[in-house]
């Protein structure tokens, strides 16, 4: 399967039109929406970027064809593509000298290697007259995990560095693509446990103060949770109950706080009535249920110091 692209004199600030101008992606993925229904163009496979001029060409696999495509076109432009005589070609012969030619799918990540190499084997593409690429051998780093002392290194260089707007908005087109099972079961173990320092609270608090909600967000956030039963049948440990207790008790509103609250409540209590189906529901539930007075007791507590907090 093929999919080429042409070549034009495109401009303009917008990083993924320019490249969907230039090297015609959208038809390339849409061959492949028509080979693979459902697949959104998202896709594994081996491909060749070749040079029309001279027909030397760069043989590559990927687990994802369009990420794969927007980096060597944003490399190749910065001028720091990994394969020197790719580069070299591009400043040669320019960027409308080149077309990206889809050689094979193969949604078996195992056997990517594989057919990568068959392509390499078959085209000779390492061969100095022939193509761009450097290795003989077809390798990647899937499944490899880098070291303590590596991703410490890593880290330290991308601190601070800033994505650039164009490609921020390349990253966020992912129209369709959901997680699989899998993905979101690493996700989940990865996070487990996980606990903010007090320094990344104070930040995200520092964020989130004073922040006004609008009420079109109030009500996408109502419908998006409308129908989720996250707790249900759920209850606090004894543990997280009084630790719950001893933050709430020891809190202080500020003033500004305090007439929010009160603000708020008018805003939700002022006209309010309760359906006659609501007061059923709500007093079939309490049919059977007793407090007791150490409960009670409690609870008058608890709001004589809510009370005072909000209104002195």
């Amino acid at each position: 399967m093929t999919g080429k692209s042409g070549s034009s004199n495109c401009t303009g600030t917008d990083f993924l039109k320019e490249l969907e101008s230039k090297m015609d992606v959208i038809s390339i993925l849409t061959t492949l929406e028509q080979a693979l229904p459902g697949s959104k163009g998202w896709f594994s496979g081996v491909y060749q970027i070749r040079n029309q001029v001279n027909g030397k060409m760069y043989i590559g696999c990927t687990v994802n064809f369009r990420w794969s495509l927007l980096k060597h076109l944003r490399d190749l432009r910065f001028g720091h593509h990994h394969s020197q005589k790719l580069q070299r070609a591009w400043w040669k012969y320019g960027e409308g000298a080149f077309i990206v030619e889809i050689l094979d799918v193969c949604p078996d990540l195992t056997q990517l290697l594989k057919k990568e190499q068959e392509w390499l084997d078959k085209t000779q593409a390492y061969e100095k007259n022939i193509g761009y690429n450097i290795c003989r051998e077809a390798r990647n780093r899937l499944g490899v995990a880098c070291s303590l002392e590596t991703r410490s290194r890593i880290s330290a260089a991308l601190r601070g560095r800033k994505v650039a707007p164009d490609v921020l908005a390349a990253m966020r087109l992912r129209p369709g693509r959901k997680q699989s099972e899998i993905t979101k079961q690493k996700i989940r173990l990865t996070s487990m446990g996980r606990r903010h320092t007090p320094e990344s609270k104070a930040k995200i608090g520092a964020i989130h103060r004073g922040k006004i909600v609008s009420e079109e967000t109030r009500q996408k956030i109502s419908q998006a949770n409308q129908g989720m039963q996250t707790w249900l049948g759920r209850n606090h440990s004894d543990e997280t109950k009084k630790k719950l207790s001893e933050i709430q008790s020891n809190r202080v509103y500020t003033e500004e706080q305090r007439h929010r609250i009160r603000e708020r409540n008018k805003r939700i209590h002022t006209g309010k009535t309760v359906s006659l189906e609501t007061r059923e529901k709500i007093s079939a539930a309490k049919k059977g249920h007793f407090v007791s007075e150490e409960t009670k007791e409690k609870l008058r507590e608890a709001w004589k110091k809510r009370k005072e907090r909000i209104t002195h």
